[in-house]
């Protein structure tokens, strides 16, 4: 049987992704000289407590020694990983690099799902369930590949601090937008090597209107997979749902998760993320 590997941009923990046949290794944080593997050591909530006490983590790939670890966990098996999207974070290079150490590298695939959190996690968790039936390798590729086609995934940032010291925005526009209260979101790329300023808006609202107009345009509707993470802001991720619920439909396929923090480093306090993917 192929087995799926991911990381923890999945937003699952190694035991959830264990249950789902799914084997998670976790991306890292660190703040100052301490460094933690996140969700197994470092919950999001804990990274909100640091960065209210005034701490700045800061996000990184997951231990190469640990993904060959993982690798070796099953030999003679055909292994997918489906890496967090590269240009994002050195993940998907470290997962390249975890393959040449490991043993037999050549029945490991590792594959750039250009894609972050919800979209990610629907592809590992779609190919998981293809792989407990029986599909093979190149089936399961196949099917990755339609969903890494029709996927998009928006950050709205409560804090333009945090944008711009990741370089997602220049201090000119950072300075402004907090100074007039606005709501800035940033849209994966398609190839999914950066993170784009998409529209900054007076309102979350607006803000909100603005990216589920651009889910439409490029192809959303009833039947695909919608997510809403966020960073200690329940109120904003009920929002977002309500306002994709009156677009495309109450009965639509939609999670509400928690942020890791890794996506916390990038987007700060009270970031929501919204992603759809191809279901």
């Amino acid at each position: 049987m192929v087995k799926i590997a991911s990381d923890s941009s999945t937003l699952l923990s190694v035991a959830e992704g264990a249950d789902q046949g799914i084997t998670i290794t976790p991306l890292q944080v660190s703040i100052g000289d301490n460094s933690w593997r996140e969700i197994e050591e470092m919950s999001g909530e804990e990274c909100l407590q640091y960065v209210a006490e005034g701490h700045l983590p800061v996000s990184s790939q997951p231990a190469i020694g640990e993904v060959v670890a993982n690798y070796n966990r099953f030999p003679g098996e055909d292994i997918i990983n489906i890496a967090l999207a590269d240009g994002i974070s050195g993940t998907y290079n470290t997962a390249c690099m975890a393959k040449d150490m490991a043993d037999d590298p050549e029945r490991i695939t590792v594959w750039n799902s250009q894609s972050i959190c919800g979209s990610q996690r629907y592809m590992a968790q779609m190919a998981a369930k293809m792989a407990a039936a029986g599909h093979t390798r190149d089936e399961i590729l196949a099917a990755l590949e339609e969903r890494r086609k029709h996927n998009a995934s928006y950050l709205i940032s409560d804090d333009f601090d945090f944008l711009r010291r990741g370089g997602r925005l220049s201090p000119l526009v950072a300075y402004i937008g907090k100074s007039i209260k606005m709501a800035p979101a940033v849209k994966l790329s398609d190839n999914g090597r950066h993170l784009d300023l998409f529209t900054v808006k007076r309102t979350f609202a607006k803000t909100v209107e603005a990216i589920i107009e651009d889910m439409k345009k490029r192809g959303a509707d009833a039947s695909y997979k919608f997510y809403v993470s966020h960073a200690g802001a329940p109120k904003r991720a009920e929002q977002a749902v309500a306002a994709l619920q009156r677009v495309f439909g109450m009965d639509i396929s939609l999670e509400v998760l928690h942020l890791g923090p890794a996506f916390i480093a990038q987007g700060g306090p009270g970031c929501v993320s919204l992603h759809f993917v191809m279901a």
